[in-house]
């Protein structure tokens, strides 16, 4: 599923823009910015997260993931 804007990514996670935006600047979050818009996909962003459970790189921001 699409997820376009901050506000549809944020209601996905559950976690507020400041922690999404961390994990995109440090964690290779699966977002990216398309002619001023913040897009992701649900499925992506998935995988992001059971492959950080599977093998944490490093600490994530707070908030957890």
């Amino acid at each position: 599923m699409k997820l376009t804007g901050k506000a549809q990514i944020c209601q996905f996670l559950g976690k507020p823009w400041s922690v999404v935006e961390t994990w995109i600047l440090q964690e290779n979050f699966p977002a990216s910015m398309i002619a001023g818009i913040w897009e992701a996909d649900s499925e992506l962003i998935t995988t992001w997260r059971r492959n950080r459970v599977r093998s944490p790189v490093s600490t994530m921001a707070e908030g957890g993931g």
